[in-house]
């Protein structure tokens, strides 16, 4: 007995696949109008942004590169983005302490309020000496 589907399809299914092909259609229409994607509906919160990129490094920094991952049993592609996060994590915190620094100076310059060097460091070996010092008053 021959079914719906083609030709000598004993289970009276539809071929396989045509049906999924226009679910898979009607489902990417409908992703584009509501701005989502199959991935955001598969991956994580935390890992559906993920981006592609390439980096151009030299034969002895690849190898370098190549050597640290197998020491650590970790693969290459780890190393470099740990090496990024690490890095980008230092300079944030160097541009953090700048910001905080001219701060300070336009503060100082405005004011004209501070501390002596003797002052702080009288202050700092109270801290160190594990005593609760107060900071001493700025004064101009």
């Amino acid at each position: 007995m021959v079914g719906k589907g083609s030709p000598g399809n004993i289970s009276g299914c539809p071929p396989v696949g045509a049906n999924f092909k226009a679910k898979r259609r009607r489902q990417a229409r409908l992703d584009r109008r509501m701005g989502n994607s199959y991935y955001s509906r598969v991956l994580p919160r935390n890992k559906r942004f993920l981006m592609a990129t390439s980096l151009k490094i030299n034969d002895a920094l690849k190898s370098r590169v190549d050597q640290l991952a197998s020491q650590r049993r970790r693969s290459p592609h780890w190393i470099m983005l740990e090496a990024i996060q690490q890095y980008v994590e230092r300079e944030e915190a160097r541009e953090s302490f700048r910001q905080d620094a001219l701060r300070a100076w336009e503060q100082y310059q405005a004011t004209g309020q501070h501390l002596t060097m003797e002052e702080a460091d009288t202050w700092l070996a109270k801290l160190e000496a594990g005593e609760d010092a107060e900071i001493p008053p700025c004064h101009a």
